[in-house]
């Protein structure tokens, strides 16, 4: 017949125990895990690769019914028609929203002095942005928001 290893017939050694006895650990406190949302950090905005400028083309857009007071005393207002022009007129040229830069803005309504950047390897700006501009009524340029505005000049 087959012979147990173990002293006791069908019953495992017991395992020795390593626990120190009166021990106490200290400088370490353990803390639950509570798991956050992940949030990314990285924008997958589109921007423009660094670029040397060769050219700029220059306009004026003059908005109607916008008054130069509304930009004077709310400086949050300001920053957000500047940002969401800067958008309107990229989108309405196709190309990048750093391409588009605010030259000044001043009264007359609102004229708003900007210019779009060139570069050696830009293409030609939409012919239908470049007649629009130059037909002197540049409000299909601009979406909704702008709309208020009255006509763009």
């Amino acid at each position: 017949p087959a012979t147990s290893t173990y002293p006791y017939e069908g019953q495992p050694p017991a395992l020795p125990s390593y626990a120190p006895t009166g021990y106490t650990p200290t400088g370490y406190t353990p803390t639950a895990y509570t798991p956050t949302a992940y949030t990314p950090t990285t924008s997958f905005a589109p921007t423009a690769p660094p670029r040397t400028p060769t050219s700029a083309v220059y306009f004026t857009i003059t908005f109607q019914n916008l008054d130069m007071s509304a930009l004077d005393f709310d400086p949050a207002f300001e920053a957000q028609f500047r940002s969401d022009y800067r958008t309107e007129v990229a989108s309405a040229a196709g190309v990048f929203v750093s391409d588009v830069r605010i030259d000044s803005i001043y009264p007359g309504s609102v004229a708003v002095s900007s210019y779009i950047l060139r570069y050696a390897d830009s293409q030609v700006l939409p012919m239908a942005f470049m007649s629009t501009l130059e037909g002197g009524d540049a409000t299909s340029l601009f979406g909704m928001d702008f709309q208020m505005y009255g006509p763009a000049t």
